[in-house]
């Protein structure tokens, strides 16, 4: 009887792997899926040595009305004006509350730039955003977002001085 439960137990995990809407880890992009738009993303460069500028990237994505994170780690283009990327994992763009936004690709942490860090900051009209709410960092080792301490973190403000 147990062998049982934990045979239906295992199906009703794989069937619900399989229906998840919406879930592009392991597709190579673009194209992107019906009814998905690229809105933009960031190179992920620095830490990995000019060589390797754009190996990976943060990008993100809009399906429907939600947007999605994804990391990409370079994949063979198919021609030599559209990069193409294996998402290694996705997530859910960050929410920020009144008075908060989300920055990609232009934090660091005690003074040494980290593009792999996705921040949702306080918004100000400062060079540099001090307020680090919360962060994720894209982990190039795992290909998987993970959450990070955002201690020693600021961001810069892209708009600043415009």
């Amino acid at each position: 009887m147990n062998i049982v439960r934990v045979m239906i137990g295992v199906c009703l995990v794989l069937v619900a792997n399989v229906c998840l809407a919406g879930d592009i880890r392991g597709s190579i992009v673009p194209p992107f899926p019906k009814g998905w738009k690229d809105q933009g993303g960031a190179c992920i460069g620095g830490p990995l040595g000019f060589d390797k500028i754009c190996e990976y990237s943060i990008g993100v994505l809009e399906e429907g009305s939600q947007l999605v994170l994804y990391i990409g780690k370079s994949a063979p283009p198919i021609d030599a004006k559209t990069p193409r990327w294996l998402v290694t994992d996705q997530m859910p763009y960050p929410k920020a509350p009144a008075g908060f936004h989300v920055v990609l690709g232009s934090c660091e942490r005690d003074g040494t730039r980290d593009e792999t860090i996705i921040a949702i900051v306080k918004t100000t009209d400062t060079e540099w955003y001090d307020t680090v709410r919360s962060a994720f960092r894209a982990n190039l080792s795992t290909g998987r977002f993970e959450r990070t301490s955002t201690t020693g973190m600021r961001c810069r403000n892209e708009g600043w001085g415009v």
